[in-house]
């Protein structure tokens, strides 16, 4: 599937499909932390066709860390937005150096968010 801006149609074998929404990445995003140290929160806010709050959006954040033998560990959390669709999960502590993507897949028809998380010794 290809997934493109809020209200934008999309194509799936064939088929025109219409996003009712996106998720927002509100902060978090671009992180540079060193081994040893907490990130920053990750948070996004659903938002609909016409850029509004939507809340009780479930989504879920998938985690993929750096491990020492090469390999990715990885961790999700499911939640649902606020009243303010909102929703976001606490920093973590990174250890192992490299480039580590958090992706944010929600239920429905909105389109996806991705952070962006690079680790250093």
């Amino acid at each position: 599937m290809c997934l493109r801006r809020s209200g934008e149609q999309t194509s799936q074998r064939g088929k025109e499909l219409r996003l009712s929404g996106r998720l927002r990445v509100v902060s978090g995003n671009n992180q540079v932390v060193r081994s040893g140290e907490k990130t920053a929160p990750f948070v996004i806010q659903a938002l609909n066709a016409d850029s509004r709050p939507v809340w009780g959006v479930e989504v879920t954040f998938f985690m993929g860390v750096p491990t020492p033998n090469g390999t990715e560990s990885s961790s999700s959390y499911h939640l649902s937005t606020d009243s303010k669709g909102m929703a976001y999960i606490e920093g973590f502590t990174a250890f192992m150096p490299g480039t580590s993507y958090v992706r944010v897949l929600p239920m429905g028809d909105f389109a996806p968010a991705v952070f962006k998380l690079t680790i250093t010794k």
